[in-house]
């Protein structure tokens, strides 16, 4: 017989007058670090390790919603691997919490109904076969004005040129 983790072991060794004699020893396989056994069910302990949110796409009327762009960052070890990342997220007109589920390997997406000046938590859980992990949360202000662009390089150049002159 076995539960979701441990496994009993059952073996008959001997027969004396007519009676059956039985051991039974319960051992937990070797599971990766990140889970642990009980006898109800595995106990995962793994989660998103960082979530990279981005107010973007702003509209020229100031009335209009924004989007926010997430970006999930893969769990450093899953066993087995992650099948979905379940996102729960506030992000729309009505301020009405809102779960959509990206399948593996997607880890980014885009969220629309962003109000300017709100301030709005996503929480991501990954998921697979076992479960799923522990909620990491972000939190993202949506400034009222869009930020300038953040130069990344520059680059300049000049040109002389020289000339003589006759008096």
């Amino acid at each position: 017989s076995h539960d979701f983790c441990g496994y009993s072991l059952h073996i008959a060794h001997c027969q004396i007058l007519g009676f059956s004699c039985t051991s039974s020893t319960r051992f937990c396989p070797n599971f990766p670090s990140e889970i642990t056994c009980n006898t109800t069910s595995p106990v995962i302990s793994w989660e998103v390790p960082d979530i990279t949110l981005q107010p973007t796409n702003y509209p020229d009327n100031p009335d209009d919603p924004v989007e926010v762009f997430i970006n999930i960052e893969q769990p450093d070890s899953y066993r087995p691997e992650v099948l979905e990342y379940i996102v729960i997220h506030d992000v729309n007109i009505n301020i009405t919490p809102t779960t959509i589920t990206l399948p593996s390997p997607t880890t980014t997406t885009t969220l629309t109904g962003a109000i300017r000046g709100s301030v709005y938590t996503i929480q991501v859980q990954p998921s697979n076969t076992l479960g799923t992990g522990n909620i990491t949360s972000a939190t993202v202000a949506v400034p009222s004005v869009e930020p300038p662009p953040i130069m990344t390089s520059m680059s300049s150049s000049m040109t002389i040129t020289m000339s003589t002159s006759t008096a």
